[in-house]
This record gives C-alpha cells, sequence and structure tokens, in this order.
C-alpha cells in the first residue's frame, strides 16, 4: 500500500526485481526489474527457469519466465 489509508490499494504499481552480485563481493551490483505493473505480490519463488507468484486478491499462481535471458520477464502462465 502507498499509505496507512490504503490509498489506492488496488492499483498495479508494484514490481519484483531480480538483484546480482557479479563480483562476488556480497553487494549488489545489477538491478533488473523482473516484472513490473503488478498487484502486491504476496509470494516469490525462483524455481529453476521460472519465477513462480502469487498476487493480491487472487488464488492463482503464476510462472513468470525469462524466455532470451535479458533478465525481464517475456511471459506468463497459470501454474495453478
Amino acid at each position: 500500500m502507498q499509505d496507512e489509508y490504503a490509498t489506492d490499494q488496488l492499483d498495479p504499481v508494484s514490481r519484483v526485481v531480480k538483484l546480482v552480485d557479479t563480483d562476488g563481493d556480497g553487494k549488489m551490483d545489477n538491478r533488473t526489474v523482473f516484472i513490473d505493473n503488478v498487484l502486491l505480490p504476496r509470494t516469490v519463488l525462483p524455481l529453476g527457469d521460472r519465477v513462480l507468484v502469487n498476487l493480491t486478491n487472487s488464488n492463482t499462481i503464476y510462472a513468470y519466465f525469462d524466455d532470451d535471458k535479458d533478465g525481464v520477464s517475456d511471459r506468463r502462465e497459470v501454474v495453478y
């Protein structure tokens, strides 16, 4: 939510980002928006070649895929 009054709480303004440590020092060096404009992701589970995500107000679990390996999701499928 954007504030304590739940203003615009159902606007899809959230994102899931991928953080990468490229030099092994334990600090993030690269940030990529993997999924953008979603409604409050509640569960995020990286799993092999996909990321499973459950969004607010939904019982559906989606699998997001990065087919071209650029760090950004290219498609999604319903898994459950």
